[in-house]
């Protein structure tokens, strides 16, 4: 798919930003892993969490937090998406932020909070140990740098989805929040 070709350009930076060295550079005013979120958006100073009406889940139940770029982003864009195999995460996130029946932009209509991890990227296949710690690393920039994060994760952490690549995907991570793995292992460890 393009996405593969392009890294971490998602949705041709949504037309508010350029695509430069792999990533998306937002024009002033703009935010997100696709430029799509206004900076000044009401939505980013609210910090209650509702579940919507029934019409408001129709139009998109899951909002997508842009983890700050130490915690994956910077590496998978230096290394590239790797074997096909490991480009899951990167289709998946792709494929989130395209599709307006799944994604809100709004986080107090979202029933869910997809948090792209870039795991792979950033420590490799086989990192059991490290895997716990890149969770926690994530979790706690994200609470620090995002009011929304804060609030959504301690208001209700197993409402967030978290993507993990490698053989022993999520298994040493605290349980709670959804883990969507992909090329785990099908063999006892």
């Amino acid at each position: 798919p393009e996405i593969y070709r392009q890294v971490a350009c998602f949705r041709h930076c949504a037309h508010h930003g350029v695509c430069r060295q792999q990533r998306c550079h937002c024009n002033a005013g703009w935010t997100g892993l696709d430029c799509s979120m206004p900076v000044d958006s009401p939505q980013k100073d609210r910090t209650r969490v509702t579940n919507g009406t029934a019409h408001e889940q129709m139009t998109g139940f899951t909002y997508v937090f842009s983890p700050p770029g130490a915690n994956g982003l910077n590496s998978l864009v230096r290394h590239g998406p790797g074997d096909s195999v490991f480009a899951a995460e990167l289709i998946f996130t792709h494929r989130i932020l395209g599709d307006h029946s799944l994604r809100t932009m709004d986080p107090t209509k979202a029933k869910l909070f997809f948090v792209p991890t870039w795991l792979y990227h950033t420590l490799g296949n086989q990192v059991v140990a490290k895997t716990a710690n890149h969770f926690r690393s994530l979790v706690e920039a994200l609470t620090s740098s995002d009011p929304i994060f804060n609030y959504s994760w301690s208001y209700n952490a197993s409402s967030h989805v978290f993507f993990f690549l490698g053989d022993k995907g999520a298994c040493t991570v605290p349980q709670g929040p959804i883990f969507v793995t992909y090329w785990g292992l099908t063999v006892p460890w």
